[in-house]
């Protein structure tokens, strides 16, 4: 009974101590479900957790209040204390301390230099250090300082070898230095000299080895040779600048530019230390294409100044309302632009009446009718039409009174065929025929026209006749007959204060057409003034011409004042007057000049920098060694400013294979590729003779000029049969003969000099002869 009482106590205080322990578990998850737990997973790059944190990331996270964990970062980063394992701790504030995972930088091996950095320290993102060269070497770009980036290192650190200068050959001088050393470094002297029969470019015989190469560059100059020299509006074609005797070049003129020839480009030689002919660019001006204009030459090209007459179709006129005008060729094209424009016509008024058709402007050669209203009658011409002076015949009227006609009068050599009246009211016609062998001028009917008969008509021999003449604005009126014969004269003459535009005193009929009369134009008056290039006048004095039927024009002391356009100054007084119909000198607008040649980084610096340069003047830019230009090499001074300047970008290539050269070629073998600084050497065929460097040299992917073979002369029989001459040294009948030598020549027996032949002793130049002649 004990035992069992035993047992069952026994099972209690098990019970109970179950009990106990599921109550505290039930109060432990309250308590859990009730605390903040604000850690998740760190959101930090390149971050790894300790192992069962990182293997069960949904389940662990988020992390309670007060638990805690290791982490490390991937590798290429550090964490802030540059610990390998940090321990961090969840808190109501967050992850304390804040993981973190820092970017380094490995160094690579530095060839030619070292780094300035203890190896036992991380170099971090953000952090900066420096490095050096050993002798001989110098950082790329003088940039001897990196940084840690997030990328890696910026810029990357490079050694570069030091450029040398060479002294291994010297056209027409020779360096002075030791013999069997070719190459100086930076900041290095070395002195030349140049053969007897040679000047130098300068009189410093010291050079200095700098990293573009010798300054100032070491050259000998043959006597008779010649420099570049400057193209005012163009350049020389070919990098070098100094070219010897008798050597041809090319020059090029910028757009808008020719040469003398109204070329593009042109051709010049060099003539004992000149050029020839001398290079230069011109403005010139093409053959206007325009409607309605007439020219009357055939040029194509014209240069500056030039006066272009021009005429104008029928029908139409200058902006100065005449049929013939100028223009003068300029520096920005024709000035002012030619132009014909359609002759218009002013608007007609006819009171009681009406115009058909109706338009905004009448031009030459358009015909308008005329109607009257109701009512009223018209008297006058049915229609008019539109000439370079106006209208013409006058318009009607229309009035609502009109008288009758009398009887119509008699003509000579016909008749009336037509029934007669007592009296004919307004728009009567009578009728008219001529006898035989008489032709009828005019027309055959007359009309009543508010009591005055129309024009009657004549009957002539069958000859051509002349209609009443033009009655010329600003003239005396012509007498008005019926018929005039062909060959017949009548005068003509300007009214008091008008001249004609041209000297004629009288006009003939023939053919049965007057010929055309000038115009009469007011005198003591000044016509439009001639354009001012690169100017214009102000704009309040732009309309103090009086307009007219004619041309424009300025009364006697009128005064205009004119401006220059932006970029250009007034040269001479800004004023004209118009003095007895002939205006005072007028201004220039010149060019203003530019300033300092623009500076652009990285390029070559140039002899004979100015302060000031005169408008038209080129300017061309190299470029450094490793860099490469962009853009337009040359700049132009244009109205006080220069164009764009380019840019020197650097380059980094390699070259290809070297040039080719024509009857040459180089000493080794071709390869695909070179490296920056490579050279080759060249060698011409036999009896050709070198020009320029025997070496090219690979620069920034670019081969530098390689040397040219001068080919040889040719002594053929065939040239000598042709003069009757023989060589003189020499019984053979070929002969070859290198660029440079001299040959001399006889004449055949039985042969003499030709007075009019050159030397007999010639030299061969660029494989070209001046044969001498003989004669019987």
């Amino acid at each position: 009974m004990s035992s069992i009482a035993g047992a069952g106590f026994i099972f209690w205080i098990l019970r109970m101590t179950l009990l106990r322990y599921m109550f505290i578990q039930l109060l432990w998850a309250y308590s859990s479900q009730a605390e903040v737990q604000p850690c998740d997973y760190p959101q930090v790059e390149n971050i790894e957790l300790s192992g069962y944190y990182q293997s069960n990331r949904e389940r662990a996270f988020p992390a309670k209040t007060g638990s805690s964990m290791y982490y490390r970062c991937a590798q290429g980063y550090v964490t802030a204390t540059e610990e390998n394992w940090v321990l961090i701790r969840c808190t109501r504030d967050g992850w304390d301390p804040a993981p973190k995972c820092i970017k380094t930088c490995s160094f690579p091996r530095l060839e030619n230099g070292r780094i300035n950095y203890s190896s036992w320290r991380k170099f971090k993102e953000g952090e900066t250090t420096s490095y050096s060269c050993y002798q001989g070497y110098s950082p790329e770009n003088e940039q001897d300082r990196i940084t840690c980036t997030k990328n890696g290192l910026s810029p990357t650190p490079r050694c570069i070898l030091d450029p040398t200068c060479h002294a291994d050959h010297l056209e027409n001088g020779r360096f002075l230095g030791n013999y069997w050393r070719t190459s100086y470094k930076i900041n290095e002297r070395m002195t030349y000299s140049c053969n007897s029969e040679n000047d130098r470019e300068n009189q410093q015989r010291t050079v200095t080895c700098t990293k573009n190469g010798w300054w100032p560059t070491p050259r000998c100059i043959p006597d008779n040779t010649c420099k570049k020299v400057e193209i005012t509006h163009g350049y020389f074609t070919e990098k070098k600048d100094i070219f010897n005797l008798n050597e041809e070049t090319t020059y090029r003129c910028v757009i808008g530019y020719t040469t003398p020839d109204g070329n593009e480009t042109g051709n010049t030689r060099c003539i004992h230390t000149r050029w020839s002919p001398s290079p230069g660019c011109n403005k010139t001006c093409t053959r206007p294409n325009l409607e309605n204009i007439l020219l009357k030459t055939n040029k194509t090209v014209f240069s500056l100044g030039h006066d272009l007459i021009y005429e104008c179709v029928v029908g139409y006129q200058t902006i100065h309302k005449i049929t013939i005008d100028y223009t003068v060729c300029g520096r920005n094209g024709w000035i002012p632009e030619p132009q014909c424009l359609a002759i218009e016509c002013e608007m007609l008024t006819l009171p009681n009446g009406e115009m058909s058709p109706r338009k905004g402007k009448y031009h030459n050669g358009d015909v308008v009718t005329f109607s009257c209203a109701k009512g009223y009658t018209r008297v006058g011409p049915d229609s008019a039409q539109c000439y370079y002076f106006g209208w013409s015949p006058a318009p009607p009227l229309c009035k609502d009174e009109l008288r009758f006609c009398e009887q119509p009068p008699a003509i000579h050599n016909g008749s009336i065929i037509s029934e007669c009246q007592q009296q004919y009211p307004h728009g009567s016609t009578m009728e008219y025929r001529c006898n035989h062998r008489f032709k009828m001028i005019g027309s055959s009917k007359i009309e009543c026209i508010d009591g005055a008969w129309s024009p009657l008509p004549s009957c002539t021999e069958a000859k051509k006749k002349c209609p009443p003449p033009p009655q010329v604005p600003g003239a005396l009126k012509v007498t008005e007959m019926r018929n005039y014969e062909s060959g017949e004269e009548i005068p003509f003459q300007c009214l008091e204060n008008f001249e004609a535009s041209a000297e004629v005193d009288k006009i003939m009929c023939k053919d049965g057409k007057w010929q055309s009369p000038p115009r009469c134009i007011e005198k003591y008056v000044c016509r439009s003034p001639r354009p001012l290039e690169n100017g214009k006048l102000r704009q309040e004095h732009q309309n103090l011409g009086m307009e007219q039927s004619g041309p424009i024009t300025y009364p006697d002391g009128a005064v205009l004042e004119y401006t220059c356009n932006t970029g250009f100054v007034l040269n001479g007084r800004s004023e004209i007057t118009c003095n007895m119909g002939t205006w005072t000198a007028a201004p220039t607008c010149d060019e203003m000049p530019c300033g300092k040649v623009p500076s652009v980084l990285h390029s070559l610096p140039r002899r004979g920098e100015k302060n000031h340069y005169e408008a038209g003047i080129t300017v061309r830019y190299e470029c450094k060694r490793g860099f490469k230009i962009h853009g337009e090499q040359n700049i132009i001074c244009q109205a006080g400013n220069w164009t764009k300047p380019p840019t020197c970008e650097e380059f980094f290539g390699k070259c290809g294979p070297p040039p080719a050269i024509e009857n040459g070629d180089i000493t080794s073998f071709p390869l695909k590729q070179y490296e920056q600084d490579s050279r080759v050497e060249y060698k011409c065929q036999h009896l050709y003779v070198m020009e320029g460097s025997q070496f090219a040299t690979c620069n920034v992917g670019e081969w530098t000029e390689p040397p040219t073979c001068i080919e040889p002369c040719t002594v053929s029989e065939e040239d000598l049969e042709k003069n009757n001459i023989k060589l003189k040294w020499t019984p053979v009948g070929k002969l070859y003969s290198a660029s440079g030598d001299f040959i001399e020549f006889v004449c055949k027996e039985g042969y003499v000099k030709d007075p009019t032949s050159p030397p007999f002793r010639v030299q061969c130049l660029k494989g070209k002869l001046s044969y001498p002649q003989c004669r019987l």
